[in-house]
């Protein structure tokens, strides 16, 4: 049985989907890195990784409002907030 033809605008929607996926992805590659670079040697507890994330996600969109360097803010977020987290 032949697949049924998308419609131009389904398949304007699977490339927006595609790209804001793509962008969600480099953000938490961006976000992973500037973690491992700037915090590796600090403990946390592991259950606070994901606020870690959701700190460098919420940098990175006001940073982006703001018109800012959103790797530069991400950092300082990203920093700030595991020092208020540190177990050592």
């Amino acid at each position: 049985m032949a697949k049924p033809r998308q419609s131009k605008e389904d398949k304007k929607a699977h490339r927006i989907v595609d790209r804001q996926a793509r962008d969600r992805l480099e953000l938490d590659e961006l976000i992973a890195s500037i973690y491992h670079r700037n915090c590796s040697g600090i403990q946390i507890n592991i259950m606070d990784m994901s606020k870690v994330f959701v700190e460098g996600k919420r940098a990175a969109v006001s940073a982006q409002a703001d018109g800012r360097d959103v790797p530069e803010a991400v950092t300082s977020a990203i920093v700030a907030f595991v020092q208020t987290i540190r177990t050592n």
